[in-house]
């Protein structure tokens, strides 16, 4: 049975001054995706594909230079669409402002996408991504539409899973094509924060 394994990108640098989607990592996010490409690499891969934003791409590229593989950017793989959101000082507004996304998914409460439409786009994206060939994949991705696509297809919370499963970075093992979930890694040192 094949396998689609989504990381969730690894820690990154708050900067309320830049826009979510171009947030970088940070050192310690560095150093958590090599630790993770430890565990990704028992796994049976030959390239890693990753979201076009800055963070997933520098984690899907530590992971693949320590594996000694190929990397790859796709569009359509990125976070929900929040450009014009603000930032949240507190990140009690920033749970609140998911919860309400997750609450209302046909709307546009937060950011140009409703979670319908992020949850579309990114399954879109996935399956023309998965249709190239027969093997099990990595994906490098974020995690909001990571929280709406396992939580759709498996019957859960979706607030609850982004609330208390996200870890940055992490590593989520699915069936193909059914996305029944098969697993939940988190490294040692991820750090536990959905935000």
């Amino acid at each position: 049975m094949r396998r689609l394994h989504l990381v969730r990108h690894a820690q990154t640098r708050q900067d309320s001054t830049v826009a979510s989607h171009a947030w970088r990592l940070t050192d310690l996010g560095e150093q958590q995706a090599v630790e993770l490409a430890e565990r990704v690499a028992t796994l049976s891969l030959s390239r890693v594909v990753t979201s076009e934003e800055p963070k997933a791409v520098r984690t899907g590229a530590v992971i693949a230079r320590t594996l000694h593989l190929k990397a790859e950017t796709r569009p359509g793989l990125a976070e929900h669409a929040r450009t014009t959101a603000p930032y949240f000082d507190r990140p009690e507004d920033f749970h609140a402002a998911i919860r309400a996304l997750f609450a209302t998914p046909a709307e546009r409460v937060f950011g140009e996408e409703s979670a319908n439409e992020a949850h579309d786009r990114f399954r879109a994206a996935l399956t023309a991504f998965m249709a190239e060939r027969e093997q099990d994949e990595l994906v490098v991705t974020h995690g909001t539409v990571l929280s709406l696509l396992v939580t759709r297809a498996n019957d859960l919370d979706s607030f609850d899973f982004w609330q208390r499963e996200l870890a940055m970075p992490m590593l989520v093992t699915l069936t193909w094509p059914s996305l029944k979930l098969v697993s939940i890694f988190t490294p040692p040192r991820a750090t536990r924060s959905a935000g």
